[in-house]
């Protein structure tokens, strides 16, 4: 119905379907990155791209907690034994 009412359309695809289609594979779109204990994971890096700009690199985000003492410490300006304190309460 759209089509015949001229109404630009286009599939929507799921992510098994984005990751498989040639034209994302071609532009490089599909990128890997191990993750530590789990296994390679696929994703989809930027998918616009400007002249003389690199695209950012497709990377394993950050395991839960591996900012907690750089935050705490560094950016909030806990000290030491305050930060240990919450980990042994689980508090983080």
């Amino acid at each position: 119905m759209l089509d015949e009412a001229e109404v630009p359309i286009g599939p929507v695809n799921d992510l098994a379907e984005i990751l498989a289609d040639p034209h994302v594979r071609a532009r490089g779109l599909v990128r890997s990155f191990e993750y530590p204990g789990v296994r390679e994971c696929r994703a989809l890096a930027l998918p616009y791209k400007f002249l003389g700009w690199d695209n950012p690199e497709v990377g394993a985000p950050p395991a839960l907690g591996a900012d907690t003492d750089r935050v705490l410490g560094e950016m909030l300006g806990y000290p030491a034994g305050k930060i240990q304190k919450l980990k042994d309460g689980k508090a983080v």
